[in-house]
């Protein structure tokens, strides 16, 4: 198995070759920034979107219609969507300062996603924790 990411992933995640994972490569994906292909080519049908949490408050606010459209591309590959995000909703309720929109209102608007649009979102106290878990899910 291989683990993609996306050229445009500004601080990719470290992930461990095992028996497994064989190679970590970068690509342009056509969304999220983590998929995995497999040994007959096959890409995985789910793709991870990793959000940190001042890029979360960014995307479900200000960058919404953006962000939209990025769900509408994934529906239309029927490639699933999941946010990994890089805090807990603790933090996310404790909200970003400069942001100008409440945290309350970002967690309401991840489960309105869930329910509307079938993308879940996940938590990690930090990102090795996430690497592993990506790596996990793929397998």
């Amino acid at each position: 198995m291989v683990i993609l990411i996306d050229t445009r992933e500004q601080k990719p995640l470290r992930f461990r070759p095992d028996g497994i994972l064989t190679e970590v490569k970068t690509e342009k994906l056509e969304v999220g920034d983590y998929q995995a292909r497999y040994a007959d080519d096959q890409v995985s049908p789910v793709s991870f979107e990793r959000k940190s949490l001042s890029d979360l408050f960014g995307s479900l606010a200000k960058g919404y219609k953006r962000f939209k459209r990025e769900l509408n591309r994934a529906a239309d590959l029927k490639t699933k969507l999941i946010l990994a995000i890089e805090g807990t909703s603790e933090d996310i309720e404790r909200g970003i300062p400069q942001s100008g929109i409440e945290g309350i209102s970002i967690l309401r608007k991840l489960q309105t996603l869930w329910l509307r649009h079938n993308v879940a979102h996940v938590f990690f106290p930090n990102r090795p924790s996430m690497a592993r878990y990506i790596q996990e899910f793929f397998i």
